[in-house]
């Protein structure tokens, strides 16, 4: 697996940025996935949770099905089309429009 990482310019935030190769069961044909987690900082980890916030992340992934919403994985023709967008971006002048 090949790991990046982008800090943010506050440097509260960082994004990770994953790639890893896999093979399909099926087929036997290797393709590769790109993994894109943030993180953020601020969580003291070694202080415990209280009862209420355990239940509270508890009834979080009772209710959503995941416990968080930090993760992405992606196919190689969307990571490609997020590139083309990310230079199309930096390309474009940004106009201000004050009202």
């Amino acid at each position: 697996m090949i790991d990046k990482y982008v800090q943010c310019r506050c440097g509260n935030e960082l994004l990770q940025i994953s790639k890893d190769v896999d093979k399909d069961i099926r087929t036997g044909r290797e393709f590769e996935m790109y993994f894109f987690s943030m993180y953020s900082h601020g969580l003291n980890w070694d202080e415990r949770y209280t009862f209420w916030n355990r239940i509270k992340y508890c009834w979080h992934v009772l209710k959503t099905g995941r416990p968080w919403a930090d993760c992405m994985t992606l196919k190689k023709t969307d990571v490609e089309k997020i590139v083309t967008d990310l230079q199309e971006l930096i390309k474009e002048e940004v106009k201000d429009d004050v009202i």
